[in-house]
Parts: structure tokens; C-alpha cells; sequence
């Protein structure tokens, strides 16, 4: 297993909660690095006490910008590391934001009630796509068989020393404005799952699986990685579910018998 994740409040900011994952390759300890070291950065750097003192959107984008460089700068004197890296999502959600920053091809995607259409977070970076192969390119390496250098099938992650600059650990932005009425749910998840789901399908498993009756949000991110294994995915997977309102999702949320009751009739199967 070369995921590691964190779904924590951020002890200089309560009111704030981050959720991330990271997916590693090559070995699982740029994952682990990263893991044990994101939020103690973040918190100790100057960009971070600036935003605390201003709120502001940009600070917060800085400061997360200076956390994915620091941290990717750590890695680089850790003898552990070695050829390994791992992509990196992340979220904070603010009492008046969601902001993801993003470099790899985790991903994060939320809803809203009585949206059919989820929202994406984060975009993968993927060799292949042209602003990648473009900026490939311009620092000297090329794409292969949609890799880097033939190598690696994402273009953005922490580590992966032996490829940089080709791959960047500079993480890309989405800023939504949070609405208390509408926000619903957040997935954040590694390939593993995303191979096997669109945004959609999983932000609708989601909201069946409360309708169902689950109310523990644990338990729903387990479901989800059973049905990704179920449906064929062949890598490691890891994801978080977050409810972003009291209020039960669409479809219900009496009467069943959750997850368990799930479990259950697919051991009389």
C-alpha cells in the first residue's frame, strides 16, 4: 500500500479542515514524507500567517503553493526517498471556502443538492494532455507512450527527483465559494478509484449509500473502496467522503440498513 492520506482540523486555524491523499510510486515513502510533514509546514510558513491575518483567497493559494515546493525540497535531503514520489491532493475547507490544490492525478470532487452535475476540484495531470506535454518539452524531456520520458504516467507529483524539472511538483488551484444551503459532499480519492468512476458515478454511489441509511461517513468511504474493487480496479485505493451539511443527501436517508446491510447480502450471494 503506497497511499497515505490526512483528514485533520488545522491546529493554528479550527475552523479549518484539510483532506488529502497521496498516491505513491516507486515505494511508499515520499507518501509517507509527505503525510507526516504537509500540515507542520503549511502552518509554520510565513505565507500561512499571512493569511491567517487576512482571509484572503490568494494568500491561502500561496501558502499552499510554498508548502507543496517546501515539502518537495525536504524530500530532496531525505536519503529514504530515493527515486520514489507521490501525487498530492489536497483540500481546506474554510467556514467561507473549498480550495484544492492539486498536482498528480488524485482527485477531489464535490455536490451539491439538487445538482445532477458534480463539480471537480481537481484536474489530472497527465503527460499526454497538451499544456503538460508543452511545459514537458520546454524543460528538456519528452512524452512516450503517455508518460515522461517514457517513464512516469503523471506529469505533476512530490518527488520523482530523477525526472525533474519534466515533472513539477507545482500543484494547479480550484477556489469554490462555499454555499451552506447547497454544498452536499466532498470525495477525495487516488486513481485507484478514479480508474473505475467517473465523478459522477461516485458522487451518485455516495448519495445511495446514505439513502440507504449510513450515516457513518467511515464506513462510506470503505463501501466505495470495495466497489472499486469490485468493479475491477487494479491499483491501490484510498478515498475520503466528507458531508459538507447535516442535511441527509437526496434520496432519503431512512429505512435501510447502510453499509452493513450491504455487506450482508453480499455474503448470501
Amino acid at each position: 500500500m503506497e497511499d497515505t492520506h490526512i483528514a485533520t482540523t488545522i491546529p493554528s486555524a479550527p475552523d479549518h479542515s484539510l483532506f488529502a491523499v497521496f498516491d505513491g510510486h516507486g515505494g511508499d515513502a515520499s507518501a509517507k514524507f509527505a503525510k507526516e510533514h504537509f500540515v507542520d509546514v503549511l502552518s509554520q510558513s510565513a505565507e500561512w500567517l499571512t493569511y491567517l491575518a487576512t482571509r484572503s483567497p490568494t494568500h491561502l493559494t500561496d501558502a499552499l503553493t510554498n508548502c507543496f515546493i517546501r515539502i518537495d525540497a525536504d524530500m530532496r535531503n531525505d536519503p529514504t526517498i530515493l527515486e520514489s514520489g507521490s501525487t498530492a491532493v489536497v483540500v481546506i475547507v474554510t467556514p467561507t471556502l473549498i480550495v484544492c490544490a492539486n498536482a498528480g492525478d488524485s482527485r477531489a470532487v464535490m455536490s451539491q443538492f439538487a445538482m445532477r452535475h458534480p463539480i471537480a476540484l481537481s484536474h489530472d495531470h497527465k503527460p499526454d494532455n497538451p499544456d503538460e506535454t508543452a511545459r514537458i518539452e520546454a524543460n528538456g524531456g519528452h512524452v512516450r507512450y503517455g508518460r515522461v520520458n517514457g517513464n512516469l504516467a503523471v506529469s505533476r507529483a512530490l518527488g520523482d527527483f530523477d525526472l525533474k524539472p519534466m515533472v513539477s511538483c507545482s500543484p494547479d488551484f480550484e477556489i469554490h465559494m462555499r454555499n451552506l444551503d447547497l454544498d452536499e459532499m466532498l470525495i477525495v480519492a487516488c486513481d485507484g478509484l478514479w480508474d473505475v468512476f467517473s465523478n459522477e458515478e461516485a458522487i451518485n454511489d455516495v448519495r445511495d449509500i446514505f439513502a440507504e441509511g449510513e450515516s457513518d461517513v467511515t464506513l462510506v468511504a470503505e463501501e466505495m473502496l470495495d466497489q472499486s474493487l469490485m468493479k475491477g480496479s487494479k491499483d491501490n485505493v484510498t478515498a475520503i467522503v466528507v458531508k459538507l451539511s447535516s442535511i441527509v443527501s437526496v434520496g432519503g436517508g431512512g429505512g435501510g440498513g447502510g453499509v452493513a446491510a450491504r455487506r450482508q447480502l453480499r455474503e448470501q450471494e
